[in-house]
């Protein structure tokens, strides 16, 4: 494995943990009750879009060919 293959294997990884790590942070506020419906919606969406975005990323790096 070359050292290029070896970086692009790890910023994968990387993105990949960091995009469900912001998934399960944006559920947290779900089970707090003190903050209001509009502040834990928003949480949660922006959330799961940056989270959704590393992974999407993470998956183009790890198969380029099929996109």
């Amino acid at each position: 494995m070359t050292l290029l293959a070896l970086i692009g294997k790890a910023i994968e990884i990387a993105l990949m943990a960091l995009g469900l790590l912001f998934w399960l942070w944006g559920t947290l506020p779900i089970l707090n009750k003190k903050h209001s419906l509009f502040y834990t919606l928003h949480t949660l969406t922006v959330s799961d879009t940056v989270g959704s975005l590393c992974i999407l990323t993470a998956l183009i790096i790890y198969s380029p060919g099929t996109w």
